[in-house]
């Protein structure tokens, strides 16, 4: 009983030290930051940053204890009572027919006794225990004493020899009654010792396998992430084109917890990473790894879905990705590569869509409508979307929303010249985009022309450059981009401005010419002013 009352005692002043389970939380998540490798100073607080003369982890590792300490004092007291012999004792006074219990005193009992169980008695409970108990002793005692004088008077009346004998056939009924429990007790005891070889047995193999499997599994891990490292930061590098950050992750000993770190970050060595690198070049490196596990897989995914891969990345990062998963990553360029599904929401990758649609089996299509409690539908993209859209509302007779569509599809048009035939521009066209107006690009190829021209150097036919300078051009420019900049509103009729997609359609033409090396006549732009593609 003294010991158990040592165990209440214990449990009830550890308890008195904790401040509930959210302050325990909050140690022990303090506790994972100031032993982390990341956390480079753990005389740092991890919540307020306030600096401290010295380590932190020693006391919150303290306050912690004090939790696992209540536990443990809880787990001892939920143990230990079953096997006490107050317990016992205060079991076997309930179940004695020779002592009387109400009602109240039965339930009182049954509660305490479900506190005993949970290892969360306080001191007052166990006195209360204590109490009913002395209370059940006391009435045991009168009972019997009620007995014994009722046992004295019978053995009065009887005669010796009777009670002499009923005295010997009660001792022998007790001793069959106790023979017949240690018979069933001894088949118990054999029954419980075979379950706990077995359950020991199985315990012994669980521990094996999972050792077994952890070290497996960290071996596997090691070495798939020591696989991925060239890969993953030749993906980084290219995404980024930074050679002066160069990411690795790292792998605690023995365990599969993962860590990121710098090898190299403009000119300093093995830094962690997390405080460092911004939010692009974090998702550039998450990109880099997913994309490096994917190539790598040796079950490789049909497809993989990259929703808004790019929200962070500034247009150049975007480009670099997009370019890397089309010309390494994705079908067809890589066969053995996985099919990619992008979601995005970015202008610029839909101007980039639009320009390599022309090149590459893209799919570009456009997701419309009001999720999630509208209907949603999808409409295929393509490089002369621009005109399609102008077109269906021109012959809709929508002609003030249709205006700016072909002031798009125009300067579409002309920078898409520009790209493919190569046609040299000044260098702030290059760099700015308020540069690339239809004017300057009219500028920038009649430039070219007429270089090549006077060179003796211009491939394009007579007919195309005729059309060019005699009445494509001039048509454009005079009957289009001379009033729409005027910033007037004229009234354009929707046949006009018709006519001009079709301008637009020819002046395109008079830089293409007849491919048939596939075997099947196409219409191809020329490789520079100067040369073709192909021999054709």
């Amino acid at each position: 009983m003294s010991n158990l009352r040592s165990l209440v005692g214990q449990f009830e002043t550890r308890l008195a030290s904790t401040k509930g389970a959210l302050l325990r939380t909050h140690y022990q998540s303090a506790v994972n930051v100031l032993q982390s490798p990341e956390w480079l100073d753990p005389s740092v607080c991890p919540t307020c940053e306030t600096t401290h003369t010295e380590s932190l982890l020693p006391k919150v590792q303290n306050k912690l204890a004090n939790y696992t300490g209540v536990e443990a004092a809880a787990r001892q007291i939920r143990d230990q009572w079953p096997r006490t012999v107050f317990s016992a004792r205060l079991s076997a006074l309930f179940s004695l027919p020779s002592v009387t219990t109400n009602a109240s005193e039965r339930s009182r009992y049954n509660d305490l006794l479900l506190v005993t169980r949970t290892g969360s008695v306080s001191s007052a409970s166990l006195n209360e225990l204590i109490a009913l108990r002395n209370n059940l002793e006391s009435r045991r005692i009168t009972s019997l004493s009620t007995f014994r004088a009722e046992q004295q008077r019978l053995q009065r009346e009887l005669p010796p020899s009777l009670v002499t004998l009923t005295e010997q056939v009660g001792h022998a009924e007790q001793l069959r009654q106790r023979l017949i429990e240690l018979t069933n007790n001894r088949s118990e005891l054999s029954a419980i010792q075979r379950d706990l070889t077995y359950r020991n047995r199985w315990v012994t193999f669980i521990t094996y396998a999972s050792n077994s499997f952890a070290s497996a599994e960290v071996s596997l891990s090691t070495a798939r992430t020591l696989r991925l490292e060239y890969d993953y930061q030749e993906i980084y590098n290219r995404i980024t084109n930074n050679p002066e950050v160069v990411p690795r992750l790292t792998k605690s000993a023995g365990s599969e917890d993962l860590h990121l770190v710098l090898d190299r970050f403009y000119g300093r060595n093995n830094l962690t990473a997390t405080p460092l690198l911004a939010e692009s070049y974090r998702n550039a490196l998450a990109v880099s790894i997913f994309l490096s596990s994917a190539l790598q897989a040796s079950s490789a995914s049909s497809f993989i879905v990259l929703d808004d891969v790019t929200s962070s990345f500034d247009a150049g990062h975007q480009f670099n990705l997009m370019e890397l998963i089309r010309t390494k990553v994705a079908r067809p360029a890589n066969a053995t590569g996985p099919q990619l599904i992008i979601f995005s929401h970015d202008g610029l990758l839909e101007k980039y869509f639009d320009r390599i649609c022309n090149e590459t089996p893209w799919y570009h299509q456009r997701i419309q409508g009001l999720a999630p409690n509208g209907s949603v539908f999808t409409q295929a993209q393509d490089s002369n979307r621009l005109r399609t859209n102008a077109e269906r509302l021109l012959r809709a007779g929508q002609v003030d929303q249709a205006e700016p569509l072909v002031r798009q599809y125009l300067e579409f048009t002309l920078l898409e010249i520009i790209d493919k035939v190569r046609i040299p521009v000044p260098i702030d066209f290059s760099i700015r985009d308020d540069r690339k107006m239809a004017q300057n690009c009219l500028d920038a190829l009649n430039s070219s022309i007429t270089l090549h021209s006077r060179a003796g150097s211009l491939i394009m036919a007579s007919a195309q450059s005729s059309a060019l300078s005699a009445s494509l051009v001039p048509g454009i420019i005079a009957n289009w981009i001379s009033h729409y900049a005027t910033g007037t509103s004229p009234s354009f009729t929707p046949y006009v401005l018709l006519g001009v997609l079709d301008t637009i359609d020819q002046l395109s033409d008079c830089f293409k010419y007849d491919c048939n090396c596939s075997g099947t006549t196409r219409r191809r732009y020329y490789k520079t002013l100067s040369s073709k593609h192909c021999s054709c």
